[in-house]
């Protein structure tokens, strides 16, 4: 539970920050069938960004696997 509470927490800070700066973006997340998800898209119309959110202490190359 603490993973989706902190994923939460993490979005909605991004997104307060765009309503600050009167941004004109746009926000999704993407999962497929299998259950591989990409958890905040960001689409600023000419760049998009994705971020793969993790509550962990130690980075792992297998935690991009969804971004590639």
């Amino acid at each position: 539970m603490s993973g989706a509470i902190f994923e939460n927490y993490i979005i909605s800070e991004i997104i307060k920050q765009e309503i600050h700066r009167a941004g004109k973006t746009e926000f999704y997340f993407f999962r497929t069938g299998h259950g591989d998800e990409i958890d905040l898209i960001v689409d600023k119309k000419n760049k998009k960004t994705f971020i793969e959110i993790r509550n962990s202490f130690t980075f792992k190359p297998m935690m991009l696997k969804t971004l590639k």
